[in-house]
């Protein structure tokens, strides 16, 4: 998700073409959980807390939630800005 986020970010600082789209993507969004809680022997995974739960990962979730209309939001800006 950061490096969704650096891209995203060079397109709206400097008007960079944006490397990602929304098909790129196969994982499922990360969990709400405190990295204390994952470790290697850990059999399964812990349960992702809700979102009004602080958590390590917490703007990581929050990030993923929002990637679609980003992206969306991206398309439509370039589409606008080649029928200029």
């Amino acid at each position: 998700m950061i490096i969704v986020k650096l891209d995203l970010g060079a397109f709206l600082s400097c008007c960079m073409l944006v490397m990602l789209c929304d098909d790129d993507f196969t994982c499922n969004a990360p969990s709400n959980v405190d990295e204390v809680d994952l470790f290697d022997a850990v059999a399964n995974l812990p349960v992702s807390k809700p979102l009004e739960e602080s958590t390590d990962c917490v703007f990581q979730v929050a990030l993923a939630g929002s990637l679609t209309l980003r992206l969306q939001s991206i398309s439509a800006s370039i589409s606008r800005l080649g029928n200029i």
